[in-house]
């Protein structure tokens, strides 16, 4: 049976088939043991220094390791990358990221620019942006901080079920970033708990907003704003008001 297993180097027909129809391709043993223990090496400096716990990402990690730096061409990989969009690409952003076996952060979404939705541009949808990971420890197992991947999705014009606001507007900070733009703070919106609402019919929602809200203030927002939901939208100067007056619900937290 056809998979999206491939080998190192090269990109072939059969391998660019297998990528547009999957939307992904896999090496096993990309890399060889040394360069293994060498880039795991780098990575776990990296978030100490960081002081991450738990799940966390550090950007441009290979400005300080060698290692990581040169996964960036690396001869496995780079030749598919250039199968698929020839000399004319840039790298756009690279992040270090450290997840717990059996953690609970992450879920679906489409990786990419927060700034756009690629989908809305045409059909097929445009390969504007390629992700290349390295995976440095054992993901043999289901809930070991792995990977997972929607075969077919690249194409589907179709909204995911689940959204993640925070990863698009982590994605996004990312891209302000990069043109010296400092984003102030983030917004919480329709915030459940800022609502102080106790119904256990809510509990499952209450419970993922708190871990969406540690996740922001674990390194992704320097202020978190949260607004209340409301049976009434915020929307004119008179509810915004609201917002702003004494006595108001919403709540600032400094990470």
């Amino acid at each position: 049976m056809l998979s999206p297993v491939v080998k190192p180097g090269h990109l072939t027909e059969l391998d660019k088939f297998i990528f547009e129809s999957w939307g992904y391709l896999i090496i096993p043993d990309v890399l060889p043991p040394n360069e293994v223990e060498a880039c795991l090496a780098a990575s776990r400096r990296v978030h100490a220094t960081a002081g991450t716990s738990g799940w966390g990402q550090v950007g441009r990690s290979y400005e300080t390791e060698p290692a990581l730096e040169a996964l960036i061409d690396h001869p496995a990989v780079l030749p598919k990358i250039r199968g698929l969009y020839g000399d004319r690409f840039i790298l756009q952003s690279a992040w270090n990221t450290m997840q717990s076996a059996h953690g609970k952060m992450g879920g679906w979404h489409q990786d990419g620019s927060g700034a756009y939705d690629f989908k809305l541009l045409g059909y097929p949808i445009p390969l504007l942006q390629l992700r290349a990971s390295y995976l440095l420890t054992d993901q043999s197992r289901p809930r070991m901080g792995n990977m997972e991947l929607i075969p077919g999705s690249h194409r589907s014009l179709v909204t995911l079920p689940e959204v993640t606001p925070v990863s698009q507007a982590a994605a996004l900070q990312e891209d302000l970033r990069r043109a010296s733009i400092e984003p102030y703070a983030w917004v919480l919106n329709k915030s459940v708990l800022a609502a102080g609402t106790r119904d256990r019919l809510l509990a499952a929602r209450l419970a993922g907003e708190r871990k969406q809200m540690v996740r922001m203030a674990n390194g992704l927002a320097k202020r978190i704003f949260s607004v209340p939901w409301r049976t009434v939208p915020p929307i004119g100067f008179g509810e915004l008001s609201k917002l702003a007056s004494k006595g108001s619900t919403t709540a600032a937290f400094h990470a």
